[in-house]
């Protein structure tokens, strides 16, 4: 019985500091990182700041990412008769981006009669190729393609 009742008393402390824990934390979210820079200094910063200076480095705009694959073949004869041909076809993902940092108020116009904003647009870049060897195809075939030459 004696077991029963400590048992329940500390229970009941464990809810009692859990309630008034969850009453005194902050409703709002937090807004704020801290970061360690150094012996004894932190620095503060907003996440949305943090995060829209991000944005300004990165300045880069996925506007269209490519898969496919790419297919090289190699065909040789020797003396009119014996043959051969491999094929290898590697897929791969190529990205374009536009580079937003390019962008100025000169490729900015403003019809005020229509109420249309004209934005140019930089040229597309060519990002990173990522081919996939993992997936790659290989096809052999006619008595050449044995041949280690």
């Amino acid at each position: 019985m004696n077991r029963r009742v400590l048992l329940g008393g500390l229970a009941a402390s464990h809810v009692a500091v859990f309630g008034i824990g969850w009453a005194l934390s902050p409703d709002e979210p937090l807004d704020e990182e801290v970061q360690q820079t150094g012996f004894m200094k932190v620095q503060t910063t907003k996440v949305l700041e943090a995060t829209v200076q991000s944005l300004r480095v990165e300045n880069k705009l996925l506007v269209f990412s490519y898969k496919g694959s790419t297919k090289v073949i190699a065909s040789r004869t020797y003396y009119k008769i014996f043959s051969g041909r491999q094929e290898l076809q590697i897929p791969a993902v190529v990205n374009y981006y536009l580079d937003l940092s390019e962008l100025t108020l000169a490729n900015v116009t403003f019809e005020e009669k229509a109420k249309i904003v004209r934005v140019r647009l930089p040229k597309l870049k060519l990002g990173d190729i990522a081919f996939q060897p993992e997936n790659a195809m290989s096809v052999s075939g006619g008595l050449l393609s044995w041949n280690d030459d």
